[in-house]
């Protein structure tokens, strides 16, 4: 539904910004994703998320990017 679309795309927003600001590559940040979740490579997509993994997804994101301004 239109809702969770909307969440799924701040969920890639969130995890976009982890590599478009060079915290780290695209890819190691699918991994570090994947390994926050618990999640094995073929469920790690956001695509497939429910609204809920989404939230979970927005709110690693943005304890990461906080945790790392911090330290600069």
């Amino acid at each position: 539904d239109k809702s969770l679309r909307g969440r799924r795309r701040q969920a890639h927003i969130a995890l976009n910004r982890l590599w478009e600001q060079g915290y780290m590559t695209r890819k190691e940040a699918y991994r570090w994703l994947q390994v926050q979740l618990g999640l094995p490579e073929r469920e790690a997509h956001i695509g497939r998320f429910s609204a809920y993994r989404c939230e979970q997804v927005i709110s690693l994101c943005k304890r990461f990017t906080d945790a790392c301004k911090k330290v600069a």
